[in-house]
């Protein structure tokens, strides 16, 4: 007797009675676990983590895979940390984009982008003081960043 669902394109557990006694035949482990993504489609999801003009709903979804991947040199993690940040203050939800940025200053501390970026978020939650404390120390490690981001605080 084999038992099969039919929706399903892998192998099922095939049993039969021999003898008064029960049979399974257990294909390999590998063909009844689900299939993992592809590199391709890994890479790409990845990938979205570090397009400027991506979906911010992708690039939240490809910085998880960078930031959840402890292999990854802790500059990309920081890296993927500041670009989900980006994300979720571009979702207008800058509590999480303080706790991105505080994760990615966690990693490369002097990072002047990060702390502009983790100003403009704080000043939107109105915390005044605190945003106006990382704009002093981005602009001790890289004087003139607010003219190179301006952009950002329009």
């Amino acid at each position: 007797m084999t038992t099969r669902n039919a929706a399903a394109t892998r192998p099922a557990l095939l049993a039969s009675h021999v003898g008064g006694l029960l049979l399974l035949v257990v294909p390999p482990l590998d063909m009844l676990m689900p299939a993992p993504a592809s590199t391709e489609t890994c890479n790409a999801l990845r990938a979205q983590c570090f397009l400027a003009d991506a979906d911010p709903e992708l690039k939240i979804r490809g910085c998880n895979a960078v930031v959840d991947a402890p292999r990854e040199p802790v500059t990309v993690r920081a890296r993927s940390y500041l670009h989900r940040g980006t994300a979720f203050a571009t979702r207008g939800d800058n509590r999480r984009a303080i706790a991105d940025y505080d994760a990615a200053l966690d990693l490369v501390p002097r990072n002047a982008e990060v702390l502009f970026r983790r100003d403009i978020a704080k000043l939107a939650c109105q915390d005044s003081t605190g945003g106006n404390a990382d704009l002093r120390a981005a602009l001790q490690i890289e004087p003139g960043i607010d003219n190179r981001l301006s952009h950002l605080r329009q």
